[in-house]
């Protein structure tokens, strides 16, 4: 595979005199988790720590998150309109790293099997939606600034996504607090005794600039959710979870820059996960299963009724608890 060029923010010879706000929140990110320049042009790929050994504990390693798109359609697909290269401009406009194109290639389209070029009308047209990056992005956890770094850690689940550019960076730890070490993040495994305690580990960084709709997002909550992990569901069309709530709330409002945030946990007699969602506090309400599961979770828009701009979130992947032997 070519080596892939290290964009602004990453390469050590572009002055951070040149980069905008999220450029030089991004490297300060970079040298905090320690691969910056060289180290992330040419670095390892992260194993997950499940696959180090099975020994109590796990420590993944400390990771850059390259921001995407997993979910593109183009020309080829009956829903899309636009070319790669249009939707790879966007994307580069909207600050993506990477993006995934997902072709339904279910048309034959006048035996060309794709749709003709999109003519600029200067008039918008039905059927639109964001361009990659515009509003919703994926940032997928990596020690290497390459494409097979990207889908490693999409494979290995080391992802969090957010809506209306809602932050800057996330970084999710979970350890037994005997432990040394950076810990186990999104997608990983944790393997711990049952009684043991736990430390859930948040650093946030907000966002330096305002987003594509010209607002400056400002998280407002998170909310720590956890859930027991049973095997195979017994009912397959069972959508519930089992024990699956909202165990604590974390009030940011106001708060800014990078934070850290650290949650108490214990590992219970069950093996379980423990996964994040926040958001900028303007529309939350008690879930479809009540206050005492979701307290602040997601109201449904009327449909044709509704501005995403002001109501945007993130959320993150699953970090598992695998329990093992007695207390």
């Amino acid at each position: 595979m070519t080596e892939q060029r290290l964009p602004a923010w990453a390469d050590p010879s572009v002055s951070p005199a040149r980069l905008d706000p999220q450029g030089v929140s991004r490297r300060q990110l970079l040298r905090r988790a320690g691969l910056f320049g060289a180290t992330l042009a040419a670095g390892p790929l992260a194993a997950p720590a499940a696959a180090r050994g099975h020994g109590l504990g796990g420590d993944d390693p400390r990771l850059a998150y390259l921001v995407g798109d997993h979910h593109v359609h183009s020309v080829y697909s009956h829903d899309a309109k636009y070319t790669f290269s249009q939707l790879a401009r966007a994307g580069a406009r909207y600050g993506l790293d990477w993006m995934v194109f997902n072709e339904h290639s279910n048309r034959n389209f006048d035996n060309t099997g794709r749709l003709p070029d999109p003519v600029d009308t200067d008039t918008p047209q039905p059927g639109g939606d964001f361009w990659p990056g515009q509003f919703s992005r994926t940032h997928v956890g990596v020690t290497r600034y390459d494409h097979r770094a990207v889908m490693a850690g999409l494979r290995a689940g080391r992802v969090w996504l957010d809506h209306g550019h809602l932050l800057d960076g996330l970084d999710v730890r979970l350890k037994r607090d005997r432990d040394h070490g950076h810990g186990v993040t999104t997608g990983g495994r944790l393997r711990a005794r049952a009684g043991e305690k736990l430390t859930l580990t948040v650093t946030v960084t907000t966002a330096s600039r305002p987003n594509p709709h010209d607002i400056l997002p400002k998280l407002a909550h998170v909310d720590v959710i956890r859930g027991a992990v049973r095997g195979p569901a017994a009912d397959r069309d069972d959508w519930r979870a089992p024990d699956t709530r909202v165990v604590r709330t974390l009030d940011v409002d106001g708060r800014k820059g990078t934070y850290t945030l650290r949650v108490p946990l214990v590992a219970g007699d069950e093996s379980c996960y423990v996964r994040l969602r926040g958001s900028d506090g303007n529309r939350h309400g008690a879930g479809y299963l009540g206050a005492s599961v979701d307290p602040h979770g997601p109201v449904p828009h009327v449909p044709g009724d509704g501005d995403p701009w002001v109501d945007t979130w993130f959320y993150t992947n699953p970090v598992f608890v695998d329990v093992v032997g007695g207390r």
